[in-house]
């Protein structure tokens, strides 16, 4: 039980639409990379979502159906789906975004469902003088120049073949949602960075400041 489930109190809070008063236990997260609050275990997606109801019915759709992560095929209920991924099930998709009260929740994403946001989070230098660029969800890929991209900046991939598509810089001016902290789901624009601390405004045109770790600058693909 405590391999593969925990107490439902003891779930991240991000995790919306799982009641501890419902789930005495819920299913672990497979996190691929992710901080485990952005990420939820496929199999509590789909009963979040009103597709199952039971781990019997989770696991039919899993094993029966064509149940797609980014556009790669998952056959496990503990498989993590995290903050910008898309998941696909049959040809419904949804992407996985932060609302306002930083909780995870998941939006029909018929369209640029081929699309994949990603956070720089490292920089490694290989035999080749290739550059990998490494990401917020575990992923990574490899570039030429190490002086292209920086620690902060938001990639958006093209799927399968991870292309980048566009690049977005952590700057001033920049559209942001916070992905952690007390603030986290909280979307702004940067009017200030200092050191490794980032003021931003608010939509109630506050000035607030954060962590510039906690900052995810935004693509229009993300509401």
């Amino acid at each position: 039980m405590t391999k593969t489930y925990q107490k439902g109190f003891t779930k991240p809070k991000t995790w919306k639409g799982v009641l501890v008063k419902r789930e005495k236990y819920v299913m672990k997260a497979n996190p691929r990379g992710y901080q485990k609050e952005l990420v939820i275990p496929a199999g509590v997606i789909l009963k979040i979502l009103g597709l199952a109801k039971t781990t019997r019915e989770v696991k039919n759709i899993l094993q029966n159906k064509k149940v797609q992560v980014n556009l790669k095929k998952i056959d496990t209920a503990k498989f993590g789906v995290g903050f910008t991924d898309v998941l696909d099930i049959e040809g419904l998709k949804y992407r996985c975004n932060l609302d306002a009260w930083g909780e995870l929740i998941f939006e029909p994403a018929s369209e640029n469902h081929n699309l994949k946001p990603v956070k720089i989070i490292g920089k490694k230098i290989l035999k080749g003088k290739k550059v990998q660029l490494n990401f917020n969800d575990g992923s990574n890929v490899l570039i030429d120049d190490i002086k292209k991209y920086g620690i902060g900046d938001t990639l958006v991939l093209e799927l399968p073949d991870k292309k980048i598509k566009e690049a977005l810089t952590l700057k001033e001016g920049a559209s942001i949602i916070l992905t952690k902290g007390k603030h986290s789901g909280d979307r702004g624009t940067i009017k200030e960075i200092k050191g490794k601390y980032v003021i931003y405004e608010d939509k109630e045109k506050r000035k607030v400041q954060t962590l510039k770790d906690y900052v995810f600058v935004k693509p229009k693909i993300l509401q």
